[in-house]
């Protein structure tokens, strides 16, 4: 994985770990994302990048859990 991506895939793995879950996955909201950036320091110059990469990562893995709930509903 590229270097400057480390940081955004940590952050994503430790917020997908700590999401809501009830009926169905939860998006990772926006202040989870602001309290990890907090947390881990990062400038605030670099959060909307960060927050772009996140919710592009999270977008995939909600859809492709809709993608397992669908299937395993059908079978």
């Amino acid at each position: 994985m590229r270097e400057d991506l480390q940081d955004a895939w940590e952050a994503f793995c430790e917020l997908h770990a700590a999401r809501g879950r009830g009926f169905g996955i939860e998006p990772i909201s926006a202040s989870d994302v602001q309290a990890w950036l907090r947390i881990h320091s990062i400038p605030r110059w670099r959060w909307q990048w960060f927050w772009r990469l996140i919710q592009a990562c999270d977008r995939v893995v909600i859809r492709q859990e809709s993608k397992h709930a669908k299937s395993k509903t059908n079978s």
